[in-house]
């Protein structure tokens, strides 16, 4: 792999640029997700829950919970009775 970054410029000095920086991460693939219309397929390498929530994840929302490393639900009829349940 080949890259090229821009190191600081100090025009940004004392400006909110100033925390900004560049990154790059190599990241395991732990999720392995296919959907095919509303249903969805999920199977985890490693872990012990998935969290998912509908929208944006929030604090303030509940996310369903996915407990097994191998699962595979209609994901609107779940998200419905997660919210039905809450």
């Amino acid at each position: 792999m080949v890259v090229d970054l821009e190191s600081f410029n100090k025009k940004w000095l004392g400006s909110n640029n100033e925390g900004a920086v560049n990154a790059i991460a190599y990241l395991p693939e732990l999720l392995s997700v296919k959907m095919k219309g509303d249903k969805i397929s999920i199977d985890a390498k490693e872990g012990s829950i998935i969290k998912l929530w509908q929208g944006i994840p929030s604090y303030e929302k509940n996310p369903l919970l996915i407990t097994d490393r191998s699962s595979s639900f209609h994901l609107f009829e779940k998200l419905e009775e997660h919210r039905a349940s809450m």
